[in-house]
């Protein structure tokens, strides 16, 4: 089941592809403050994904099976700015603590950011 990004919401999450995690963690968990850790493909790719970031990159991303998610709502869901970096730095920080307490593998990762405008 996909995450349901609320309408107005700006979201930046990591999707890191053939992770090393436990197979018996399925639920999303709720870190707190809009962050998110899921262990399938964050969102339904459509054919506006497939056009905003090509068929390659939705292929990948199909196959994610850790992604951390950070989101909020905005006043201005249409422009990517420093709120997109802030939820892109949330993101990374817990993926540092993920690296800091074990290192495990993966074959590779991306990083999105954008928003639920309609």
């Amino acid at each position: 089941m996909s995450f349901p990004l609320p309408v107005g919401h700006k979201f930046s999450c990591i999707a890191l592809a053939n992770a090393g995690v436990a197979r018996e963690l399925r639920d999303t968990i709720d870190v707190g403050n809009g962050l998110r850790i899921l262990f399938e493909p964050p969102f339904e790719f459509d054919a506006t994904w497939r056009e905003w970031i090509g068929s390659v990159r939705v292929e990948y991303l199909s196959k994610a099976n850790l992604v951390i998610l950070a989101h909020q709502a905005s006043e201005n869901a249409a422009i990517v700015d420093a709120e997109n970096e802030a939820l892109k730095k949330q993101c990374m920080s817990l993926l540092y603590a993920l690296f800091v307490s074990e290192v495990f593998h993966h074959d590779g990762g991306l990083i999105l950011s954008g928003a639920n405008v309609e």
